[in-house]
C-alpha cells in the first residue's frame, strides 16, 4: 500500500468463526514491512477464531508491504477481511521569534 503522510494505520482483520470440528482454525497476524522489506512491525493478537485489531505507527510517506498470516501456523479454511483506515499525526507547531 502507499502511504502519502505519516501517520497511525488501523488494521481490522476479520477472520472465519471458531469451529471445533473443521480446524485447524485461523488466529491473525499481520506483518508491515517497509519498501525495502525490512520488518516495521508485527503484530498478533486475539484467538483462533477471533477477528483482530492493530495499529501501526509509520514514520514517513512511501509504500508498505503487507503480510496476513495465520499465526498457528497451520492452513485455514474460509478466507479473511482486511480492512485499513490512516490517522494523522498531528504536525509539531513552529513558533517565529523576532
Amino acid at each position: 500500500m502507499t502511504i502519502k503522510w505519516p501517520g497511525v494505520l488501523v488494521f481490522q482483520i476479520t477472520v472465519p468463526p471458531f469451529d471445533p470440528y473443521f480446524g485447524p482454525n485461523f488466529k491473525p497476524r499481520l506483518d508491515v514491512y517497509e519498501h525495502d522489506r525490512n520488518l516495521l512491525a508485527t503484530r498478533s493478537d486475539g484467538d483462533f477464531g477471533q477477528s483482530a485489531r492493530f495499529a501501526v505507527r509509520v514514520p514517513a510517506a512511501g509504500r508498505y508491504l503487507l503480510r496476513v498470516a495465520n499465526d498457528s501456523g497451520a492452513r485455514s479454511r474460509g478466507s479473511y477481511t482486511l480492512t485499513c483506515t490512516r490517522k494523522l499525526l498531528a504536525r509539531p507547531m513552529t513558533a517565529v521569534l523576532p
